[in-house]
């Protein structure tokens, strides 16, 4: 039965997001709370699983060969990103509003499907649909706030990732060309003996795969395009994609880079640094901009920029360091999304999001509260996630003597203090007074849930947390 169940996720979700749009809202919102719920259980089955017996799961759907199947492979690694891809897309829905129809929910759903599909494939070809199934309905979800911001945003998102993913396809056929397999296990058996040195076609095929999911991650050359996207999308849609979507796309290049290339880390040491240089670059051109912007949405849209910045950072090491990675995104995807809630209450109340609107907005205690300490564990203050996230990148390059690939991090880390204790200090100016905020009660107790994540993991459970995080890396070695 276990063996069975990342078939049952994946179809369950491929299903429910087309029967969705035929039905009314509320049936249809009911309907994904359900399926999603439903589908958590079945994770934490896995995960409880894997724990047990670290042997991968592999599902052929339809019982065919795996040479010539659809194959997913689940491992303790990908379970985990599963239930955070599950988890944040409850959160999500829980924050639609009105606005929202049930096509809307639809198109959300099939989201959801073709991040859990990228995540579990063991098949190159079948990969690039999955990113299809993300992009397009990525482009719907940016449009549902129905401003002519919202149309522009999508229409340049589309763009950058249709180029993305004909920049994939060459690569994968380029791989196919030279193994004869697009299925990664068996595509990899055949490059292990293959003399990489000399084979250059299969080099041009390793850095179009690696530049189109650095593309789909939103490093370069399009960062800009997340900003506006962030800016100009409903609250559900920027929850679900600031804080999933680019971790989606950063996990599959890891595991193109252990699992299909066999490689300990990215490419070359040439190319490692031009990543790292790239990574400098972007934190100190968002760090410019950010300054220069009194909105939290674009700080936060920053922000993002920056920690994309330093998981590369991360990743362009000599040595694939997966602890403080895997960290990183676990601290990202619970704090980033519900600061984004704060920024739209206060856009939803005063009409924008800027350094004003949002000391109103603090007049109300539970959301000034939650926003001082979800501010801190952002910047990186002691006692926080956003604290032990960045101690451990930093403890773990330096032990390894990756001195160069810690100054990203270092100098995003001040720089994020900079830009962001503007807000930090404006709010803690506010004297607390009750005052009538139109603000959903739903999401009044999302932001306290997640405050208190973030202040139990970084402080009485954190290392119980690393502890499991290092567990989860080193079964993946």
């Amino acid at each position: 039965m276990i063996t069975h169940l990342p078939g049952i996720i994946i179809s369950s979700l491929l299903f429910t997001g087309p029967l969705t749009s035929i039905f009314n809202k509320q049936l249809s919102k009911t309907i994904s709370f359900l399926v999603l719920g439903l589908n958590v259980i079945l994770t934490y089955i896995l995960i409880t699983h894997l724990l047990k017996d670290s042997t991968p799961l592999i599902y052929v759907m339809g019982g065919f060969s795996e040479l010539v199947g659809i194959s997913f492979k689940l491992e303790l690694i990908n379970s985990i990103i599963l239930f955070l891809i599950l988890f944040l897309g409850i959160i999500s829905l829980i924050c639609t509003d009105e606005n929202y129809t049930s096509k809307n929910i639809a198109i959300f759903i099939l989201n959801i499907a073709g991040l859990i599909g990228l995540t579990m494939t063991n098949d190159l070809f079948n990969a690039y649909v999955f990113l299809e199934i993300i992009s397009l309905t990525s482009y719907g979800m940016i449009i549902n706030k129905a401003k002519p911001l919202s149309y522009i945003a999508s229409f340049r998102y589309l763009v950058v990732g249709t180029i993305a993913a004909c920049i994939y396809l060459i690569g994968i056929g380029l791989i196919y060309a030279n193994t004869g397999h697009l299925n990664i296990t068996y595509a990899s058996q055949v490059i292990a003996k293959l003399d990489l040195d000399t084979n250059y076609s299969l080099k041009v095929a390793e850095f179009l795969i690696y530049f189109s999911f650095i593309c789909k991650a939103l490093v370069f050359p399009i960062n800009d395009k997340i900003i506006e996207a962030y800016l100009n999308s409903s609250l559900s849609a920027v929850i679900f994609i600031s804080g999933i979507i680019s971790k989606v796309m950063i996990y599959f290049t890891i595991k193109l880079t252990f699992q299909l290339f066999n490689y300990t880390s990215l490419i070359n040491e040439s190319f490692s640094y031009l990543i790292l240089i790239l990574s400098l670059g972007l934190i100190i051109i968002a760090a410019f901009k950010a300054l220069k912007s009194n909105s939290l949405k674009t700080n936060l849209a920053l922000s993002s920029v920056n920690n994309v910045a330093y998981l590369f950072s991360l990743l362009s090491a000599p040595k694939i360091l997966l602890t403080p990675v895997l960290l990183q995104m676990l601290f990202d995807a619970l704090t980033k999304p519900i600061l984004f809630i704060i920024a739209e209450n206060a856009e939803r109340n005063f009409g924008s999001d800027t350094i004003s609107a949002i000391k109103k907005l603090c007049n109300n205690p539970l959301i000034k509260i939650s926003s001082l300490l979800l501010l801190l564990a952002l910047i990186g203050f002691p006692l926080s996630l956003g604290f032990i996230s960045k101690a451990t990148m930093i403890n773990e390059l330096f032990d390894n003597y990756f001195f160069f690939h810690a100054m990203p991090i270092i100098l995003g880390s001040a720089l994020s203090f900079i830009f962001l204790s503007r807000f930090f200090i404006s709010i803690n100016d506010v004297e607390v007074i009750t005052t009538k905020v139109i603000t959903f009660k739903r999401e009044i107790l999302i932001l306290l849930f997640f405050t208190i994540i973030n202040l139990a993991l970084g402080t009485i459970y954190s290392k119980d947390l690393i502890n499991f995080i290092e567990l989860v890396a080193n079964k993946y070695r």
